[in-house]
């Protein structure tokens, strides 16, 4: 489970060195969420409102999207783990106007695609197969139209 991040405009030094940079933290972040569930969810929010804090404030005249990426088991066993997950990237982003969430695998279930056709053999991997980012694709064009 992780995410991407989408400006409205952004450059390619923007892209690879600072926006790389935020996606790495939100993911690290992530994992380290889950591993220690024995923390308050205030305390998970908190973190992750700093985090968006400082993409707002790097990037203050562009709008944001942020997208959440499921894995395999999201579409199969751990898919209230991966709605957790979600609730928690939504709650963190409240207070920001111009950052927007977008869900992934609402998409692919709203468009009644097939999620075993967009990973690497149909297997349960992280990764997307040219399906998966094809759509992905789709979606952020679908985000811009």
């Amino acid at each position: 489970m992780c995410i991407t991040i989408v400006l409205s405009s952004f450059n390619f030094i923007e892209s690879i060195l600072e926006l790389k940079y935020l996606n790495e933290i939100i993911n690290k972040s992530l994992i380290y969420y889950f591993h220690n569930n024995n923390k308050e969810k205030k305390e998970n929010i908190a973190i992750f409102s700093k985090i968006f804090l400082k993409l707002n404030n790097t990037y203050k005249n562009q709008n944001k999207i942020i997208i959440y990426l499921p894995d395999y088991y999201c579409f199969t066993s751990a898919e209230e783990e991966c709605l957790n997950e979600y609730s928690l990237l939504r709650k963190s982003i409240a207070n920001f106007n111009n950052i927007k969430l977008y869900n992934y695998q609402d998409y692919i279930k709203s468009n009644n695609i097939d999620y075993k056709k967009i990973f690497q053999l149909g297997l349960p991997f992280k990764h997307y197969n040219e399906i998966g980012y094809q759509e992905l694709s789709n979606l952020i064009l679908k985000i811009y139209k």
